[in-house]
């Protein structure tokens, strides 16, 4: 039972850029309004959207996989560097999905519901964890539209071979939990199915890493410093440098990429470090300056 649960919480965890064109921050024929809500309908579901303050280009706040990384608040809290929306995305708010779904659906729902509300762009996209997926594929799909990333310890697509691959390497006679985690990695793709976002993950690591460059967009990729995710001193070791490979790998996507370490926050604590602000704040500086 504790092994199914300690594999769980990695599936959670585990969880072409035109980037040299310049952008144009044009009015909108129709202001915007400074506070916005609604539920607007994307396909079969409905899509929550809350928008707050004034300026572009705008802050679009992606959340973690089954997890409202974003609180109410979190609008509230950027607002004061640009506009900032925060959404729900189908199965966040409780509705049942028709399953699985990827990361390219994902990408295409929240499109569709910005084209519809009629956010102003252009956008920066900042994600926490899973979100890191959500990130890199719409700035591939739709990169006229994105010009900075902040990623706040994301989990990127590559660190799964990244960590199997390290357990591979181990002598097979190291530890149990090692053993045990060679075999039950096949176990990964339907734990990630069986959660309320039904994604199908191995899909979606597929679609994400053929997003090879996002050009020269600013990009600052924050790490949490003090992750421990299992009991197991050897796994936690392999696992903590997977996960740093694996966002140093996608700092390099853009010739602008940054990567900061913040010690002592975990995945979730990270989210109230100043550093989140900072990196916000870098961002829209860097955009706004057109360096």
């Amino acid at each position: 039972m504790l092994r199914k649960i300690v594999f769980l919480c990695l599936a959670l965890i585990l969880t072409a850029c035109q980037g040299g064109a310049p952008f144009h921050f044009s009015p909108t024929s129709t202001p915007f309004p400074e506070k916005y809500s609604g539920a607007i309908q994307v396909g079969p579901y409905k899509l929550v959207l809350s928008c707050e303050g004034k300026g572009e280009p705008t802050i679009i706040l992606e959340n973690g996989m089954d997890y409202l990384s974003w609180d109410l608040l979190s609008t509230a809290r950027f607002k004061k560097i640009t506009r900032t929306c925060r959404y729900l995305r189908a199965g966040l708010g409780g509705e049942p999905i028709n399953g699985p779904r990827t990361t390219m659906d994902q990408v295409k729902d929240l499109h569709s519901l910005l084209t519809q509300s009629g956010v102003p762009g252009p956008y920066i996209l900042v994600g926490h964890s899973i979100a890191g997926y959500n990130l890199v594929l719409y700035t591939g799909q739709y990169p006229k539209d994105v010009v900075g990333l902040v990623c706040v310890d994301c989990r990127y697509s590559a660190v799964y071979q990244i960590f199997m691959n390290k357990l591979d390497s181990q002598n097979p006679n190291d530890t149990a939990v090692i053993n045990q985690a060679r075999n039950d990695q096949n176990q990964v793709e339907d734990n990630w199915a069986q959660l309320q976002e039904h994604v199908d993950i191995r899909t979606s690591d597929q679609q994400v890493l053929k997003v090879t460059t996002l050009g020269n967009r600013p990009l600052i990729v924050l790490v949490a410093g003090a992750d421990d995710f299992f009991e197991d001193k050897v796994l936690q070791q392999l696992f903590a440098e997977s996960w740093m490979e694996a966002n140093q790998q996608l700092s390099k996507l853009s010739t602008r990429g940054q990567i900061e370490v913040v010690p002592f926050y975990n995945h979730t604590s990270i989210l109230s470090n100043d550093k989140v602000d900072t990196a916000i704040q870098q961002v829209y500086a860097a955009v706004k300056a057109g360096k």
